[in-house]
């Protein structure tokens, strides 16, 4: 409950080429898999310490033989879903045995999957490139259905209400496909870049339907190396409502990683971006679709970090100037950004306590003020 380290343990590989591939658990036991110099092994830990190591690859022509790992899911009290790039089968928990229950006919790499009772979805690329969405039910060990679209990868895969939602990536572009869950076939298709970068990554997706939109996540790289991350939000019908770039200062790397809804109304966002002032930094977002900003509300505005200062800026609302209280003696650096994360206003090497916000939309944004190494960030209205 407060981010203390309850226990720890470990082990050395000294000669091998270790590679930590996923991990599952509950209070009392994880289930930590990892690449041994090619193989991929599992270990289960409890209270006692690890267990000794178990192959998932078993060498030859048999339907045993994993492949390359793709995911982990936990099924039941006694029984992990584990899917390679060849087959799929059940790890029991107690014995750390595995029972394969569907074999590929070609190899495929799957990068996300989820279950909902006895039915497996999962999405990635087949051996042709192609974007990939398998259907399985589990208990019958068939397939349902299996549907590949675009030239590409699919990255991630999401179901709400009927549907199901892929994320994907094509050529230079990002793909958000809405499937029906039945078979497969095609409701709509987003293919678009907002960033015209190269290179696109995407990293993350979240549906609502009820809410009317669909989010995701990614990056895009340019040639000078450089790259930006990308918030996009989707209307169900698949068309754009709202791209938020998160652009970098320094010509390197800023990357929106995961999305996450919590409890039916809040998106987190995580990722990293490039900053003058501070250099590399990570964010975190967090988004209200459809809500809006209440400046008469105190919880939106005033001190949202204080690295042992304090600091007040008056008047807030304002419609031109601030003034900064509570500064200490010597100059500062300062910038305003919007609460989506864009720069509007960015000084160093300030000695003057004002700011003037005149030139700024009517808004809600974050101030942040750096001083002998301190840190502070203040929510201003422009009215």
């Amino acid at each position: 409950t407060d981010g203390s380290l309850i226990n720890t343990d470990e082990l050395s590989y000294p000669s091998q080429d270790i590679k930590l591939l996923e991990l599952e658990g509950n209070d009392s036991t994880a289930f930590v898999f990892m690449d041994s110099s090619g193989v991929t092994m599992v270990r289960k830990w409890t209270s006692s310490g690890f267990s000794d190591a178990v192959a998932l690859e078993i060498s030859g022509p048999n339907t045993d033989y994993m492949g390359e790992l793709n995911t982990v899911l936990d099924l039941d009290t006694a029984t992990l879903l584990v899917v390679g790039n060849t087959s799929i089968c059940h790890l029991h928990k107690s014995t750390l045995d595995t029972s394969v229950i569907y074999h590929f006919g070609q190899p495929r790499y799957y990068h996300d999957a989820i279950n909902f009772g006895d039915t497996l979805i999962m999405t990635g690329t087949n051996g042709n490139g192609e974007q990939l969405v398998t259907v399985i039910d589990t208990s019958e060990s068939d397939p349902v259905w299996e549907s590949t679209y675009a030239n590409g990868n699919m990255y991630k895969i999401r179901k709400n209400g009927s549907n199901l939602y892929a994320l994907g990536t094509t050529g230079n572009a990002f793909t958000v496909h809405q499937l029906s869950y039945l078979d497969g076939s095609v409701l709509w298709n987003y293919t678009d870049n907002p960033l015209t970068g190269q290179e696109v990554e995407a990293f993350d997706l979240e549906v609502d339907e009820a809410r009317e939109y669909v989010l995701f996540t990614g990056s895009a790289a340019f040639p000078d190396g450089s790259s930006d991350g990308l918030i996009q939000v989707l209307g169900t019908d698949g068309s754009s409502q709202q791209t938020i770039p998160i652009e970098d200062e320094l010509g390197w790397q800023s990357l929106a990683y995961t999305t996450e809804l919590f409890q039916d109304s809040v998106i987190w966002i995580g990722g990293s971006w490039n900053t003058v002032v501070g250099s590399k930094r990570g964010f975190i977002y967090s988004l209200v679709p459809d809500v809006e900003i209440d400046p008469t509300d105190s919880t939106t505005t005033g001190i949202v970090g204080t690295a042992d200062v304090s600091l007040d800026v008056v008047p807030n609302p304002t419609s031109g100037y601030i003034s900064v209280i509570g500064l200490e003696r010597g100059n500062y650096s300062y910038r305003v950004t919007d609460m989506v994360g864009a720069i509007r206003k960015t000084s160093a090497w300030v000695s003057s306590p004002h700011i003037d916000f005149s030139s700024l939309a009517n808004g809600m944004y974050l101030l942040t003020i750096e001083q002998n190494l301190k840190q502070i960030q203040v929510k201003v209205i422009k009215k």
